[in-house]
């Protein structure tokens, strides 16, 4: 489905932050231009971009691939947009990373949609050290402003880590000239059920076809959709020999403790919801004295257990690893776009088209030439993990 451009017009206007960060006067304001270009040795982006358009969360599986992509942004003109989550901070937060990571002196960074999910306030100071961040933060309209910047270069790379809202008003002229790696899975739901905000009313299959035009309006794109490469449970962990590359940085284990204390408090909410569900499953009625069996029961019990199977064992695994952990989910964006043997890419990535349903996985059809590409393991799950794993140390170390 074409997105028109009165439909266009209403989403840069409606999605304006009502909570904008006032700029901070420590932080300079004039625009500096980089000369550096941001390259991608392999695979469906392989080129050189003159520019890099970076959306983010902030949550430590985004700072873990800006740690790992930081040595090929350095001297890039930079656009961060800062979103979700429902604290202020966050601009000044990314402000202070690019400086801790050697990539602020060419950042321009704005603040981005909002979202009603609890950011982790403690993890506000992570980079709290790096005080003489040459960042530029903009109070502008997040959707002006990232159309504006992709409109100035030729050739500009955008790697998306949040939900794109800011986005999906942008002009189908620079975004047919715009290149694009994304991570999909949830951050592409949280697009679908806001898209209502932006262009009116919509079936959730109006708003699938809506991201399919999405996807194809950019001239290359690369989807990384977690279920079909490393799954569900994909973790980086302390248990890994990879962890040292983690363990080592103040700033972003900073952000790991924070978001895993959270995370903790989240999950736990399924669980008491589970302990309530249990107590109705098993209440006996008022008056009830004499001792009968009641099967049925059981079957529900089995029901409500097997549904908080997932967060319990999410909350077992922070606590058997104190914590030592992060989803490995954006880092895997990070990886194709940095494979320098080809290692990752070259066995895992497919090329085709990409269909969205509202109530099904999307459905992935192979295509010689096409614009979009997709990262799957078919089967391969350990190996594409292990192979991901090589391409970070080799960016990291």
């Amino acid at each position: 489905m074409a997105m028109n451009s009165s439909s266009n017009s209403r989403a840069a206007e409606r999605s304006r932050s009502p909570n904008r960060e006032k700029r901070s006067e420590a932080v300079p304001t004039e625009r500096r231009e980089g000369k550096a270009t941001f390259s991608v040795p392999s695979g469906h982006l392989a080129g050189h971009y003159d520019a890099v358009y970076l959306s983010t969360d902030l949550e430590s599986d985004d700072i873990v691939a800006i740690k790992a992509l930081a040595p090929k942004l350095r001297g890039v003109p930079l656009f961060i947009v800062v979103g979700e989550g429902n604290v202020d901070g966050k601009c000044k937060m990314a402000a202070e990373m690019c400086a801790f990571y050697g990539i602020d002196e060419y950042a321009t960074i704005v603040d981005g949609h909002r979202s009603e999910e609890k950011f982790p306030v403690g993890a506000l100071s992570a980079f709290c050290g790096s005080t003489n961040s040459k960042a530029t933060i903009l109070q502008g309209d997040a959707s002006k402003e990232s159309e504006a910047f992709l409109r100035r270069y030729t050739a500009p790379l955008a790697i998306i880590l949040k939900p794109p809202h800011e986005l999906l008003g942008a002009s189908a002229e620079v975004l047919g000239r715009t290149a694009a790696a994304a991570y999909g899975s949830f951050n592409f739901l949280r697009m679908r059920q806001d898209m209502p905000k932006f262009f009116g009313p919509l079936s959730a299959d109006q708003a699938a076809q809506h991201q399919d035009a999405f996807i194809s309006s950019f001239r290359r794109f690369y989807l990384i959709e977690r279920w079909m490469n490393v799954g569900s449970y994909g973790v980086l962990n302390a248990n890994q020999p990879f962890w040292k590359h983690i363990e080592r940085d103040t700033g972003l284990m900073h952000v790991v403790h924070h978001w895993n204390l959270a995370s903790v408090v989240r999950v736990s909410s399924r669980i008491t919801q589970m302990v309530d569900e249990l107590n109705r499953a098993c209440e006996v009625p008022d008056g009830c004295t004499e001792a009968s069996s009641n099967a049925e029961a059981f079957v529900e019990v089995a029901k409500i257990v097997k549904g908080a199977e997932p967060s319990l064992a999410i909350l077992q695994e922070i606590a058997n690893l104190h914590g030592m952990q992060v989803c490995l989910a954006d880092p895997v964006v990070a990886a194709v776009l940095a494979d320098e043997k080809g290692e990752l890419v070259g066995p895992f990535e497919r090329v085709g088209t990409v269909k969205n349903s509202s109530t099904t996985r999307a459905e992935f059809t192979a295509q010689k030439g096409a614009s979009v590409a997709v990262l799957d393991a078919q089967g391969k799950t350990q190996e594409l993990m292990q192979a991901t794993l090589a391409v970070l140390t080799q960016m990291i170390a």
